[in-house]
């Protein structure tokens, strides 16, 4: 059968743009398969080879570069899309991978943002529903943080549960206190004078204003500063390492808790590879004295060390970062979103651990000087 030149310059023309599937085109101009596909092969043969009979590309080769290109393109749009960040933690990743779910395939929403398979499985596709009774555990932990810090920590589980029998809130003191282990919180219980007394007496500075280090992960100094924005408080928790005054990681939240600090102390942790034999330093907070926070440190193996009262300069290296911060990045900028907020913050550290000089590395970034340490160890390690 015959069909009108009209016919197959449309067929042509909706095959290469990409934006109809052969299926769609062999419908709706009523042509067989093997017609579009012949007139494909036709178009295929190289001009400017008079005596070519095979077609430059074959049909199976074009197609897998199309849906090839196809796929590059969504990568990039997604990449574009999601806000990536060099520190971002597993749970962060996730909730970035919800605000895209359905505009991007679960396959290059994983790749981008570096979820593996079977974290996607898990955490993904088994709690996409999540049951009854996990939501409901999921609002009682959220309303007994809420609790705990409002209480300054003195509330054990039986006050926290009374409180929550009031609001109506209906769960046992048996799932009040799994929390709270989970969690690794606790009250300041019966003994508070022998812990006050035994913290008196373990609040040592060990460094006593000495901030010079001579190699990675040795000590680590932690603070909280407070920036307002949009009518909201935001509280930017860091950890820096002395050696090279590297930003080893931060945090940024609404509420200043012992969620907070103890969330940036895991993520650092881990990204630096459990470091042994570590000191970390901060101010008397409330955050960083609280139970929860030293039970975790003493989990860690890592020791701890305080400022003297009302003494700034005994954390001055923190303080000072905090100083540029504001002064370089926050208090220039008017950001139009909670977003490009959180982004342009990322963006500094990154700028600050990567790209600018600091005098005290002899005007290297806090990256360089950390390469060329590990390649005066390597080189000493040589025969």
């Amino acid at each position: 059968m015959k069909y009108s030149q009209n016919i197959k310059q449309e067929a042509l023309s909706r095959y290469k743009c990409g934006s109809d599937s052969v299926k769609n085109i062999i419908e709706d101009l009523h042509i067989p398969r093997s017609t579009l596909y012949y007139w494909i092969k036709q178009e295929a043969v190289l001009p400017s080879c008079r005596y070519a009979k095979q077609p430059a590309v074959s049909q199976k080769k074009y197609e897998d570069l199309r849906r090839h290109t196809a796929k590059l393109e969504q990568y990039v749009s997604a990449a574009k899309d999601i806000n990536l960040s060099s520190l971002l933690t597993l749970d962060e990743k996730l909730e970035l991978y919800d605000l895209q779910e359905g505009k991007y395939s679960s396959k290059i929403l994983c790749e981008v943002l570096g979820i593996s398979r079977g974290t996607y499985s898990k955490r993904i596709v088994n709690h996409k529903n999540p049951t009854v009774s996990e939501e409901h555990r999921a609002a009682v932990k959220e309303r007994v943080i809420e609790i705990f810090d409002k209480s300054q920590q003195r509330y054990g589980s039986d006050k926290i549960l009374a409180l929550m029998q009031q609001e109506g809130v209906h769960t046992s003191e048996q799932m009040v206190r799994s929390i709270m282990k989970e969690l690794g919180i606790q009250s300041v219980g019966v003994n508070a004078k022998r812990t006050y007394t035994s913290e008196i007496r373990i609040k040592r500075n060990l460094l006593k204003q000495n901030f010079n280090v001579d190699a990675p992960n040795r000590v680590w100094v932690g603070d909280i500063t407070q920036f307002w924005w949009a009518g909201n408080r935001f509280y930017i928790c860091v950890i820096l390492d002395l050696f090279s005054r590297k930003i080893v990681s931060y945090k940024i939240s609404k509420n200043c808790s012992t969620k907070l600090v103890t969330a940036t102390l895991r993520y650092a942790y881990e990204n630096r590879e459990r470091p042994q034999n570590l000191i970390f330093h901060s101010d008397r907070g409330a955050q960083y004295t609280s139970a929860g926070y030293v039970n975790l440190l003493r989990s860690l193996g890592i020791t701890q060390s305080f400022s003297r009262s009302g003494s700034p300069y005994d954390n001055a290296v923190i303080e000072s970062f905090f100083n540029l911060l504001k002064k370089e990045e926050l208090h220039r900028r008017v950001y139009r979103s909670e977003r490009e907020f959180l982004k342009c913050i990322d963006e500094y550290i990154s700028f600050y651990n990567s790209s600018r000089p600091h005098r005290y590395n002899n005007y290297k970034s806090p990256d360089s000087t950390e390469k060329l340490f590990e390649k005066s160890i390597l080189s000493k390690d040589l025969p």
